[in-house]
């Protein structure tokens, strides 16, 4: 067992293991995985900063699913869609982020991964006013209803209500509802920090030499061409399901116009046959009536 009871205190405690399980995972988010390689290896190797394991946001200074991420997931409901900005469950080491500095190509990636950080923070914040926009539409036609306790932020996107005030403050100072304390929030203060970075790297972008420009406009139709490709191909996929809905409509309808016409045949041959037998009994009584008149 990993976990044993001090017979001194009242509470739990970490066996050995445990505490150097916690403690290299420190070391990991600190000095990176490789920090016992030498330094010759790690010249001659990739460099630790390119692995998947560390955060290339945080490298750049700013990872907007460290905080915030994790907050938009946890307010998420069931059936919600997820957010642009996921949790990040990478590894932000500060080790890794000094060498990532002191490596012969760090302009160079410095600006790919701003690039890509400033790419998600535009695709968070028009999350955000795309669903206030929503909101605002769908009070505007009546199908939802804003009461005066509702609010909705205009900065996180969040639609929440006040709280009530106590009778006694109600009775005396005349407030319906407590001060409002939304801008306080995690959630909220966290969008507010998306905005000012989105604005930081939108300069930073801006400011940079013309060349180095021309360089990201390579990357943005690059990302723009595998968008376009990317919607093509749900466009095909959603056109061949709808012609496969179709076809599978019209076998239906085929089969049913079969069974319809195999039943209306059934029908036919057992109506013919009863006129048959009817006919037939005629004749076998019109016969024995002749026969009893002669």
């Amino acid at each position: 067992r990993c976990r044993k009871r001090s017979p001194n205190f009242d509470q739990d405690h970490l066996c050995p293991l445990a505490i150097m399980n916690r403690n290299k995972a420190l070391l990991d988010a600190l000095m990176g995985t490789n920090r016992d390689v030498s330094k010759k290896n790690k010249v001659n190797g990739e460099p630790e900063f390119q692995k998947d394991d560390y955060c290339k946001f945080f490298l750049v200074g700013y990872c907007p699913g460290k905080t915030l991420g994790r907050e938009i997931e946890s307010m998420r409901a069931e059936f919600d869609p997820k957010s642009v900005i996921a949790p990040c469950n990478k590894l932000h080491s500060i080790g890794v982020r000094e060498e990532f500095k002191s490596h012969k190509d760090y302009q160079k990636y410095k600006r790919r991964y701003e690039d890509d950080l400033l790419h998600l923070i535009d695709k968070g914040i028009r999350e955000c006013e795309d669903k206030v926009a929503r909101e605002k539409r769908r009070h505007a036609e009546g199908i939802a209803v804003m009461i005066d306790q509702d609010r909705l932020c205009d900065v996180c996107g969040l639609k929440y209500k006040l709280r009530f005030a106590d009778i006694n403050v109600r009775e005396t100072e005349g407030g319906k509802y407590k001060p409002d304390i939304h801008p306080e929030s995690d959630i909220h203060k966290g969008y507010v920090k998306l905005r000012e970075k989105q604005l930081e790297y939108e300069k930073i972008i801006k400011d940079r030499p013309p060349e180095e420009k021309d360089e990201r406009d390579d990357r943005e139709k690059d990302r723009g061409a595998r968008s376009r490709t990317r919607r093509s191909d749900e466009d095909r996929r959603s056109r061949r399901r709808s012609q496969d809905d179709r076809r599978s409509r019209d076998d239906r309808r085929s089969r049913d116009d079969r069974s319809r016409d195999d039943r209306r045949s059934r029908g036919d041959r057992r109506s013919r046959d009863r006129d048959r037998g009817r006919r037939s009994l005629d004749d076998d009584r019109g016969r024995r009536y002749r026969s009893r008149s002669r």
